[in-house]
Parts: C-alpha cells; sequence; structure tokens
C-alpha cells in the first residue's frame, strides 16, 4: 500500500512525518508542517475524541453552509412568528365575535306569516265548470298539486263573480 500524499504540497507522507487527516468534506490528508501545526497540536487533535481539524477549503466551505443555514432559520422563524400574529390575531376576533354574540343574543328573525306572503304572486285558478264552489276548486287542486312539493301556499281561495271576468 502506497503512502498517502499531502494535498497541499503533493508530496508523499511517509510514516517518519506527522500528518493529518481532514475531518471536513474533502477527508484529505495534509502535512502538519505545510499546514502551520505543530506536533504538539496534532498529537493533542489525535487524543482528544471531541476535536477535529479541518482544511481551510473545508473550514470556508463549512463557514458558508452556516451562514446560510443561519440565514434561513433566521427567516423561517420571522415567518412563524407573523404567522403566529396572524392566528392570533383570527382567534382574538373570532373570540370578540362569540362574547358578544353571547352578551347580546339576536332577536328572534323569523318573519310574519303576512311578511312571508307580503308581495308573493298571485296564481288564479279558473275552473271549467263556472258554477263550482271555491271548496271544491280547493279540493280539486290539492288533488293534482303538492304545495309542500312545489313551495306553495295556499291561503285566500276566493269566489270571483262571473269567473273573472
Amino acid at each position: 500500500m502506497s503512502d498517502p500524499v499531502c494535498s497541499y504540497c503533493d508530496s508523499s507522507i511517509s510514516a517518519r512525518t506527522k500528518s493529518i487527516k481532514c475531518e471536513g468534506f474533502c477527508g484529505k490528508f495534509f502535512h502538519a508542517a505545510c499546514q502551520g501545526l505543530s506536533t504538539d497540536v496534532v498529537k493533542t487533535i489525535e487524543k482528544r475524541s471531541g476535536l477535529s481539524w479541518k482544511c481551510n477549503p473545508c473550514q470556508s466551505y463549512t463557514s458558508d453552509v452556516h451562514e446560510i443555514l443561519d440565514a434561513r432559520l433566521s427567516s423561517l422563524v420571522n415567518e412563524i412568528h407573523q404567522l403566529f400574529s396572524s392566528v392570533r390575531s383570527e382567534i382574538l376576533e373570532i373570540a370578540v365575535k362569540k362574547i358578544s354574540t353571547v352578551e347580546s343574543p339576536e332577536i328572534n328573525d323569523k318573519k310574519s306569516y303576512s311578511a312571508i306572503t307580503k308581495g308573493k304572486s298571485a296564481i288564479i285558478i279558473k275552473p271549467k265548470d263556472a258554477t263550482q264552489n271555491t271548496q271544491a276548486t280547493k279540493a280539486d287542486m290539492l288533488h293534482h298539486v303538492n304545495p309542500v312539493a312545489e313551495n306553495l301556499q295556499l291561503s285566500g281561495v276566493k269566489n270571483v263573480k262571473n269567473g273573472g271576468s
């Protein structure tokens, strides 16, 4: 197996020279001296499990990613605050409407019979037999027409002299 090559100087890294591996995205090897790291620093990084080292390009890339993520996170937090404020306002509006409805219930808005029938079109039914009385005409009409199904109301059945002519 061949020795790794320093990604900085392109020279072979022998077992006798101190080297360090980038823990960033590239994972490349470097001579410690090429990166300006002392032997003590490399030993400390190797001994401590929580410490890692990244080359300059990976460090820069990581910083850029952190900046982008921080900016996006801030934007999302602002959006959440705006949505929360909007939802809160809507909830308050609904609560105020509910409270005002409970405090002042609406007056029964049912219309009277005269209000419902007022302004309705009149239908004049003229029987074939001019001598037929109103009760017979009403019964005949009810036999042929279902007022509920047709949304009709029968009222004011009157006799008209001479068939209304």
